[in-house]
C-alpha cells in the first residue's frame, strides 16, 4: 500500500474522530430549544448531554472486553459500523423529537462514537515509534477540537428545531462511512498485526490498579477533573444564560459556543516553554476560570460577556495541559501510567455528567446566575489544590517520566 493510500486512511479516521466530537457539541446550542419543544426543566435537558459522554465511554470499555483483539484489530469495520450507527442516533434525536427518543438517539450516537474511539486508539497502538506516535495522537486531538466548532457551526441552523442540525450531521456521518469503506484498508494491515500480538483492548479498558498510585498525580487528576466539571456545566448551562438573559437567537448561541470551543482548543495547544512549571500554568488557568466564571454570573451587557467567554476556555485549556504535563512528570513506571491513562476518560466522562447535571440543576432552583458563581468556587477550590504541594521531584532536572506520550483527557 502506497504511502498516499495510507495517508488517506489516517485523514480518513481522523475525520471521523471530528465528526464524533461535532455530534457531541452540536446539542450544547440547542439547550433551549430542547426546553421549550418538550417543555422540560433545563435539569432534564441536561440528561441530553450528558448521555452521550457516558454512552461512549462505558461502550468503549464493553466493546474492547466483549468484541476483544479480533474486532480492534479490523479498525475499518468500527470505523464503517460507528459512523452508522451515528447517523442512524443523529436521525432518532432529530427526526422523532419525542423526549425518550431524544435520549435515546443520543446514547445511541455515544456508543457508535465508542467505535471510533476504539479505532483510534487500536490504530495508535500498533503505530511503531514513540515519536510517530505522538504525532497521530496531536493531530486527532486537534481533528477532535476541530469537530467541536464544527458540531456549533451546524447548530446554527436549528433555529426551527434541533430536526436540522442533526440530519444534517446523520447525512454527514454516512457519506464518511462510505468513504471510510473505500480507504480505511491500511488501517485493518496495521491494527491487525499489532492485535495478533496482544490484546489491545487495554488501550481502553482500565487496567487494575497499581500497588500505589503517586499523590502529584492523584492530585493532577483531581485538579484536572474539578476544572472539567466547571467546564462542563458552564458548556452545558451557557446556550440558556445567552437565551435567558442576553436574548439571543440559535445562531448568536452557536456562533458563541463554536467561538469558546476554538479559544480552548488553542489555549490548550498554546506553545510551553521549558520555564514553565505545570503548578504556574495551571494556577494562570484556574484563576482565569475562576474569574471567568464570575464574570459570566454577573456581567448583563453583551460586550462584557466577551472576556468572560474568553477567560473560561482559555483557563481551562491552560488547565488542561498543565494537568497532563502533572500527571506525566509525577508517574515514573508504565504499570502506573497506563492505570492513569486508563480511568481519565472515565473521569471525563463522570465531569460531563456532574457539570450540566449540577449546573442546570442550580439554573432550575436558584436562577441564571447560580450555575457560574458555582462553577467559580469550585475552580477557585481546585487552584488552592494545584498549590497545596511543591513541584513533582520527577519533574526535576535529572527524573525521567514513564511516557511522554499526550495524555488523554476532556475537554
Amino acid at each position: 500500500m502506497t504511502s498516499a493510500g495510507r495517508r488517506a486512511a489516517t485523514a480518513t479516521l481522523g475525520a471521523a474522530v471530528a465528526l464524533d466530537m461535532a455530534g457531541f457539541v452540536v446539542v450544547l446550542p440547542l439547550v433551549p430549544v430542547y426546553a421549550m419543544d418538550l417543555g422540560v426543566q433545563a435539569s432534564t435537558v441536561a440528561a441530553l448531554v450528558s448521555s452521550f459522554a457516558l454512552a461512549r465511554t462505558a461502550g468503549a470499555a464493553l466493546l474492547a472486553r466483549v468484541a476483544g483483539a479480533s474486532a480492534i484489530g479490523r479498525p475499518r469495520l468500527l470505523l464503517v459500523v460507528g459512523l452508522l450507527g451515528m447517523a442512524a442516533g443523529a436521525v432518532v434525536a432529530g427526526v422523532v423529537g419525542d423526549g425518550v427518543a431524544v435520549l435515546v438517539g443520543r446514547a445511541l450516537q455515544g456508543v457508535s462514537g465508542a467505535a471510533v474511539l476504539v479505532a483510534r486508539d487500536a490504530v495508535a497502538a500498533a503505530t511503531p515509534g514513540r515519536r510517530e506516535r505522538s504525532r497521530l495522537l496531536l493531530s486527532w486531538r486537534r481533528a477532535a477540537a476541530g469537530g467541536a466548532v464544527l458540531g456549533a457551526v451546524i447548530a446554527a441552523g436549528g433555529e426551527r428545531g434541533p430536526g436540522g442540525p442533526l440530519v444534517a450531521l446523520a447525512a454527514l456521518a454516512a457519506v464518511l462511512a462510505v468513504a471510510a469503506a473505500r480507504t480505511a484498508v491500511p488501517l485493518d494491515r496495521r491494527a491487525g498485526a499489532e492485535a495478533r500480538r496482544s490484546d489491545t483492548a487495554a488501550t481502553v479498558d482500565p487496567p487494575p490498579p497499581p500497588d500505589s498510585v503517586p499523590w502529584e498525580a492523584v492530585r493532577w487528576t483531581l485538579v484536572a477533573f474539578l476544572a472539567s466539571v466547571v467546564w462542563t456545566g458552564f458548556a452545558g448551562c451557557l446556550a440558556l444564560l445567552l437565551d435567558r438573559r442576553f436574548d439571543l437567537g440559535i445562531a448568536a448561541i452557536a456562533l458563541a459556543i463554536a467561538a469558546s470551543w476554538l479559544v480552548l482548543g488553542v489555549a490548550r495547544d498554546v506553545k510551553r516553554e521549558a520555564s514553565w512549571s505545570p503548578s504556574w500554568v495551571a494556577v494562570v488557568g484556574l484563576g482565569a476560570l475562576a474569574v471567568g466564571m464570575a464574570l459570566a454570573g454577573t456581567v448583563t451587557g453583551r460586550v462584557a460577556l466577551l472576556p468572560a467567554l474568553v477567560l473560561v476556555a482559555g483557563g481551562q485549556g491552560l488547565v488542561v495541559r498543565a494537568a497532563g504535563h502533572g500527571v506525566r512528570a509525577a508517574v515514573l513506571d508504565e504499570a502506573t501510567a497506563r492505570f492513569v491513562r486508563g480511568w481519565l476518560p472515565w473521569a471525563a466522562a463522570t465531569a460531563w455528567v456532574v457539570g450540566p447535571a449540577a449546573g442546570a440543576r442550580l439554573f432550575d432552583v436558584l436562577g441564571v446566575s447560580a450555575p457560574f458563581l458555582a462553577g467559580a468556587v469550585v475552580a477557585v477550590a481546585a487552584l488552592l489544590l494545584a498549590l497545596a504541594s511543591p513541584e513533582p521531584a520527577s519533574s526535576r532536572r535529572g527524573a525521567r517520566p514513564a511516557s511522554r506520550e499526550p495524555m488523554p483527557g476532556a475537554a
